[in-house]
């Protein structure tokens, strides 16, 4: 099977490689994080790119994305795309879209969180499409994972990804393994005592578990949890949210046009997450990765437990 996705990757990049010529980066100035002497951490999150075998807006859509990820004078420590990054599961779609990750080389590091639309969404092909997914993040970036939710350690930090183990479109099917191997984790991140950051394609309200991720998260401090998979635009009403100990963040489709009453416009595409870590605090900053620009409304700040 590696042998497979090994071959697969070679066509990948030569193929992206190839189509990028017709596909180019936004005009915007290089962008900068907001305290270049003090930050310990630096990252970006996207949500829902759905590349899709015949839509070829949507690889000229996250091309611009890439670009501008990598359009910065301070080192990109990782970039976390939060699922649903193709749109049916196929090889065609993933060979463009891990292929632009890979030639672009956003961020040092690469991660890739399943959707449902990764596995089928809904179609009974879930087996098939979680061994595309294990195979393409293992042959492209060594990730070395074997199951739909795994964790990395960037610059000492916590990242812990989950993932549904079933097939299904409106839920994050989790097993109690998967929920004792979260609580085991944080068990071992809270004592590190720096923030922990939490990604899964779906809310934190759609998880079907016998037992309360929320809860859990809740259960310490400075927990950060990203999801995607609503589409919603973002407000300042459903993007953050503040549990008590944790913080949700929901991030909108990366490579969709929307505005929050629903028509078309060119004011929310390409819209992501840079994370800025310091020492007492963690600044959740949203951008426009499509066109390049800040959007300073959105801008959270969060102060660290002592």
């Amino acid at each position: 099977m590696s042998i497979i996705y090994t071959m697969l990757k070679v066509i990948s990049v030569v193929i992206t490689a190839a189509a990028m010529m017709f596909f180019y980066p936004n005009d915007a100035e290089t962008h900068s994080v907001k305290d270049k002497e003090n930050i310990s951490l630096n990252f970006s999150v996207l949500s829902d790119a759905h590349i899709e075998g015949n839509n070829p807006e949507t690889y000229k859509n996250f091309t611009k994305i890439l670009y501008d990820v990598k359009n910065t004078d301070t080192k990109n420590d990782a970039l976390v795309m939060l699922g649903d990054n193709t749109m049916n599961g196929q090889h065609i779609e993933s060979i463009f879209f891990y292929g632009l990750e890979k030639v672009i080389a956003p961020a040092d590091k690469i991660i890739n969180v399943m959707g449902n639309h990764d596995t089928g969404n809904g179609n009974d092909v879930y087996d098939e499409c979680l061994s595309k997914f294990i195979g393409y993040n293992n042959a492209f970036f060594d990730a070395d994972i074997d199951e739909p939710y795994f964790y990395d350690i960037v610059n000492g930090y916590y990242f812990i990804t989950l993932g549904s183990e079933e097939d299904g479109v409106d839920y994050c099917h989790m097993s109690l393994t998967q929920y004792e191997w979260l609580e085991d984790l944080l068990n071992e991140a809270a004592g590190q005592g720096k923030p922990v950051f939490v990604f899964n394609h779906h809310p934190y309200y759609l998880i079907d578990c016998e037992k309360s991720v929320s809860t859990l998260l809740n259960s310490y401090d400075d927990i950060f949890y990203f999801y995607g998979h609503t589409h919603w635009p973002i407000n300042n009403y459903d993007t953050f949210t503040d549990h008590g100990n944790y913080v949700s963040v929901n991030l909108p489709r990366c490579t969709d046009i929307l505005t929050e009453d629903g028509d078309e416009t060119d004011d929310y595409s390409g819209v992501g997450l840079q994370v800025e870590v310091y020492e007492d605090e963690v600044v959740l900053r949203m951008r426009n990765f499509y066109d390049g620009g800040w959007l300073e409304e959105y801008e959270r700040t969060y102060s660290l437990a002592e």
